[in-house]
């Protein structure tokens, strides 16, 4: 395929909606990991530095893909797919644990998630077996070897620990539905999640309860039990099986601290120490923004450091505590300077605003200490100034004794 059909192929929205997410991407991470010291946005050992890089990298990646032939990625599908299996085996073996999950291996000063590039293997996989001819979804083989491709990597990232990785790996269900898939399973999902939720609200035996009432008042409305019975039966049964498990599984093989993390972000307990320090921080953080925002680099939770993970899961909460306002007229417009400098610049500027119209967090602090420390050698003077008096109290206290000894010996 020549370069020009290629590009006449391209579509420019999609790509222009991609670059501006880039960017977007990059002015997020670079406020959020911002270091004083480190300014220059090609810093590789800043996190802006390296997102600079794999933006470049992904860029090159992408113009290569488009220059191969697709015959090349239907050819080699379950080739790369059979290579992203044996990196998340490989992962469970010698990996690098990093916050609770087992999923990396590192490179260097990089680290590489192998799960990552599974999802894209898998989605190659899934669509070389769905796309050939004599594939037909209608039948059992076919859906059961569908599924395994996508079930065998979400197994083996689940046991790494990631289960936010592993759940993206349902997105196929959809895909599974276009190509003839029935409804139904859908239907069977969101029952699912509602089940769970009410498991995990309440108790299993009142969930369980409300289960039978709901079944017995559908088994008089559809009528002919003698046919139905069976079928209503069974369904009832799994339910049943599935609240149980439910309930099983949640105490007893999710970890303490999986269990948790789900019972703060449903709202069953309250922790903004512990287990809701993140969520209660990046909360507190997009509600100081307000609507308008601080402005770049003007955001204190975020400049201090005040919510965990921000340049990663938590880079939202940097977008709105400051909303990237970057006001032209504070650019530089007469000296062609590099992108570190012209940010540098900003932040400069904007900390100068900053300091006349309200103190930072830290001066606060280091007023409070200047204070405490006055006070500290205000009682040392005064210490310094009693003791001469304690001294004579003490002479007067010894001195008085001698005197009654004095005054008994005469009168003998």
């Amino acid at each position: 395929m020549s370069i020009k059909n290629t590009i006449g192929k391209i579509d420019w929205m999609l790509l222009l909606l991609y670059l501006i997410l880039l960017v977007v991407g990059l002015i997020s991470i670079y406020a959020a990991a911002f270091n004083e010291n480190h300014t220059d946005i090609y810093d590789l050992t800043q996190n802006y530095g390296k997102q600079l890089l794999f933006i470049g990298i992904s860029l090159f990646t992408g113009f290569v893909i488009l220059l191969i032939d697709a015959k090349f990625f239907n050819t080699f599908a379950y080739l790369f797919y059979g290579l992203s299996i044996f990196l998340l085996l490989f992962v469970l073996v010698s990996g690098t644990t990093i916050a609770g999950s087992k999923s990396w291996i590192q490179l260097g000063i990089f680290s590489f998630q192998p799960s990552e590039l599974a999802k894209f293997t898998t989605a190659l996989a899934v669509a070389h077996y769905l796309g050939k001819n004599d594939t037909d979804f209608s039948k059992i083989k076919t859906k059961l070897i569908a599924f395994g491709l996508v079930l065998l990597p979400m197994s083996l990232v689940l046991l790494q620990g990631d289960a936010g990785s592993a759940l993206v790996f349902l997105v196929f269900l959809l895909v599974f539905y276009r190509e003839g898939m029935t409804g139904l399973i859908l239907v069977i999902g969101l029952v699912a999640i509602i089940l769970f939720l009410l498991t995990i609200f309440f108790s299993k035996w009142y969930v369980i309860i409300g289960v039978s009432v709901i079944t017995i008042a559908v088994s008089f409305i559809i009528g002919n039990l003698k046919k139905n019975i069976l079928k209503i039966i069974g369904v009832y049964s799994l339910i049943v099986i599935f609240v149980l498990g439910v309930n099983f599984a949640f105490n007893n093989i999710l970890k303490p601290h999986q269990r948790n993390r789900i019972n703060v972000i449903l709202g069953i307990e309250k922790d903004t120490k512990n287990v809701g320090y993140n969520l209660n921080q990046s909360l507190t953080a997009i509600g100081s923004g307000g609507l308008t925002g601080k402005g770049f680099l003007q955001g204190t939770m975020t400049r201090y450091k005040y919510v965990p993970e921000q340049h990663t899961d938590f880079i939202f909460c940097t977008i709105g505590e400051e909303n990237e306002n970057i006001n032209p007229s504070q650019l530089p417009s007469s000296e062609k300077n590099s992108p570190s400098e012209n940010l540098l610049k900003v932040s400069e500027k904007m900390e100068g605003t900053k300091k006349e119209e309200k103190p930072s967090i830290r001066e606060k602090l280091d007023t409070i200490k200047k204070q405490s420390e006055e006070q500290e050698k205000q009682k040392a003077n005064e210490e310094i100034k009693e003791t001469p008096k304690k001294e004579k109290l003490n002479e007067t206290k010894h001195k008085q004794p001698k005197k009654k000894n004095r005054k008994k010996e005469r009168s003998k």
